[in-house]
């Protein structure tokens, strides 16, 4: 088959990787003529392409980069070990949203060869995509100057069933959400955060989703990895909570529309939550929950996780932050669809920028 273009996301088993690469898709499928078949999907993330995939991959008209935190600091050939046979090749290659992987911005710093690399997809483009302010800001700190906030395609709910930000009028039901895997040193942070949510909220369906997965996967999710999660999962049932393992299966996603509220540190559960017009607040676990919260307007909400003494102390923040907004309405998510509305327009117009 004759593809049109080369999808490139990092979808294993992480769902909100499948989010991001199936949110890509429909929008390409809305702003373009082609259909999911024409696209050859690949996975370019720290995989150096075979002689034919990449023979398969150059005779597209273009390779997209979906999403993911894909702008680090070695970007190349850390991330993208095979962009520079790419770009040989003439294919020139589209960041739609990818993101920045940091704690601080003043301290983020590109290799050589990844700013020499960056530069270089920018140049054959019109503009690429950045999935928050920070990132933006770091990539033009080397230089370009054709990066556009566009945001991450998972902002971008096509099948959104509440019309505007909607209020609950009750918190019958919540989730929270894990932190990535390995992430050993959130576990009492975590379980507190159940705690409270449990005591806030006795009489509403909780449920503790886990996007990475709960058991052993290979190559995946080490064994011990397995039995920490397990760990959890048997302190959160004590508590009430219902296990939602999410892995690899984005059709799961679909029950959080039936959720009053996410609470929790991953970055593509608070994504389908504000997308659709529902209450979440993000507990940040690195520079990819400060970006979003700053890109989406839900700063006032929001909190950071890390730091050596954070146990307690962000978990009575978003505690409070829940309290206040509960009682006013959840008035810290009015200007949540303004900031999407207001940045889609650039996400299509680099979509109908692609050859």
């Amino acid at each position: 088959m004759n593809y049109k273009y080369t999808l490139a996301h990092g979808a294993k088993q992480n769902v909100g990787d499948f989010l991001i690469r199936d949110r890509a898709i429909s929008l390409l499928e809305e702003y373009t003529d082609i259909s999911k078949e024409e696209l050859y999907s690949v996975d370019l993330v720290r995989n150096k392409l075979s002689q034919s995939e990449l023979a398969t991959v150059t005779e597209t008209d273009a390779v997209i980069v979906a999403g993911g935190p894909g702008y680090q600091p070695h970007f190349y050939p850390g991330v993208y070990p095979s962009l520079a046979e790419i770009l040989d090749a003439g294919t020139p290659v589209y960041p739609l949203g990818p993101g920045w992987k940091g704690h601080r911005e003043d301290k983020y710093e590109f290799t050589e060869s990844s700013k020499k690399m960056l530069r270089r997809v920018y140049d054959q483009i019109e503009f690429g995509g950045a999935r928050d302010l920070p990132t933006k800001r770091v990539v033009e700190s080397i230089g370009v100057d054709n990066i556009r906030l566009t945001g991450c395609p998972a902002w971008y709910d096509l099948n959104r069933t509440q019309e505007q930000f909607t209020p609950p009028e009750s918190i019958d039901s919540l989730v929270v959400s894990s932190p990535s895997k390995g992430s050993y040193q959130y576990g009492p942070q975590w379980v507190y955060l159940m705690y409270e949510l449990s005591k806030e909220f006795p009489d509403a369906d909780k449920y503790c989703s886990f996007h990475q997965g709960v058991g052993h996967i290979q190559g995946y999710n080490t064994k011990s990895i397995a039995a920490y999660n397990n760990i959890i999962v048997r302190i959160a049932r004590k508590l009430g909570f219902e296990i939602l393992d999410m892995a690899g299966n984005p059709d799961l996603l679909e029950l959080y529309r039936d959720i009053d509220l996410h609470v929790g540190y991953r970055v593509h559960a608070h994504i389908p939550f504000i997308a659709n017009g529902q209450p979440s607040f993000l507990i940040h676990e690195d520079g990819r929950g400060l970006g979003v919260s700053e890109s989406l307007h839900t700063v006032s909400g929001d909190v950071t996780g890390f730091g050596k003494t954070a146990i307690k102390t962000p978990i009575d923040a978003v505690m409070r932050n829940i309290r206040r907004n509960v009682r006013t309405e959840f008035s810290d998510f009015t200007e949540v669809d303004n900031a999407i509305n207001n940045t889609k327009p650039k996400m299509v117009e680099l979509i109908k920028s692609l050859p």
